[in-house]
């Protein structure tokens, strides 16, 4: 089969190359075809710097859907011919942190292999417990992005987001934007995201949410306004930067919540002064992965069409054509990236 190899950083070091189809070995092994998997900041990451968590060579990719090939023989819920997404970590359930109520930091992960970024994967173990089928109504390319929905979901919660909270979004791109309908569900009252992207702030407006381009607009000055001069509840950072992250200190509202959402490069140092935390009693809340069973109940929000994913399913490419992603992933009209190793639309395909 045709896989995306990454072997270290740069962009000589990721190539597309034939490896060995998985198959089963173990009874609980089951083996997917891969129609869609998602592009993502990782991925450029490791292409353009490297990455801590991954180490060469690997075929990356973790947000997949797909169709079932081949079972193996104590597989009891699953069948082949079935569309499926998959959590891709499972917890220990035995380490420090699983038996203190904190799953998301366990220490002994598994994730499945080969990624998704090869035609087919096998998951196995403990993973096949959070395989799930995907509705005929449901396209792969809106439950893979499962994923990546259920981390916007867990920032909210620990945020505790109530009804009729202002909430302030930072970051255009696709995580950006679907924390707009995540908000509005949870019972903001008000959601303002602030971009420079034109196409971005369109779709934040087909989500209901105030756009505010911070080219020609003051933000802080809407944000004074739409909050009766309070400030926001809560502001979620959504881009990874020093100069948001210090702005979401000035938004936020006494009392209020920042949600440290977006990922900074390693190095990056935040001025802040303890006294606004400590007089203005801040919360501010790290939001990494999530908590067993999320990822279930956020499909289920996707299957019952709660979420639309479809604005920001933006482009799609198939693997073959995976050298020319980066470029793709990086323009200002891309808002996700979807490669289809085995299965696409091809009127859907980015021409060259």
């Amino acid at each position: 089969m045709k896989a995306a190899i990454w072997y270290g950083p740069g962009r000589e070091n990721f190539l597309l190359e034939d490896v060995p189809i998985p198959i089963v070995e173990e009874p609980s092994d089951i083996i997917v075809r891969v129609h869609s998997v998602f592009y993502g900041a990782k991925v450029v990451r490791a292409i353009t710097k490297g990455h801590p968590e991954l180490k060469s060579p690997t075929i990356m990719g973790r947000m997949i859907a797909g169709e079932i090939v081949d079972v193996g023989s104590s597989i009891q819920t699953l069948r082949k011919g079935d569309r499926v997404t998959i959590d891709p970590n499972a917890v220990c359930g035995v380490c420090y942190y699983c038996r203190n109520l904190e799953p998301v930091h366990c220490t002994a992960k598994t994730s499945f292999y080969p990624g998704g970024m090869a035609e087919y994967t096998r998951i196995r173990g403990n993973l096949i417990a959070g395989v799930y089928t995907i509705p005929s109504h449901v396209s792969c390319d809106e439950a893979a992005f499962t994923e990546t929905l259920t981390c916007v979901a867990y920032g909210l919660l620990k945020a505790d987001v109530i009804y009729g909270d202002t909430v302030v979004i930072l970051g255009c791109g696709g995580v950006g934007l679907v924390h707009i309908p995540m908000a509005y569900l949870r019972g903001a009252a008000k959601v303002i995201l602030s971009g420079t992207h034109t196409n971005a702030l369109e779709i934040a407006c087909q989500y209901g949410a105030q756009p505010v381009n911070t080219n020609t607009e003051d933000l802080a000055t809407i944000v004074q306004k739409a909050s009766n001069g309070r400030g926001a509840d809560v502001v979620i950072e959504a881009v990874g930067k020093r100069e948001t992250y210090e702005q979401a200190m000035r938004l936020v509202r006494p009392g209020g919540s920042i949600i440290a959402f977006g990922g900074c490069p390693p190095g990056t140092l935040v001025n802040l002064s303890p006294n606004d935390i400590h007089y203005q009693s801040l919360k501010v809340i790290g939001s990494y992965h999530y908590t067993p069973g999320l990822f279930q109940r956020v499909l289920a929000l996707i299957s019952h069409g709660l979420i639309n994913l479809k604005p920001i399913l933006t482009h799609h490419l198939p693997l073959s054509r995976i050298s020319e992603a980066i470029d793709i992933y990086t323009r200002p009209d891309c808002r996700t990236l979807v490669l289809h190793p085995t299965e696409y639309e091809p009127s859907r395909i980015l021409n060259s």
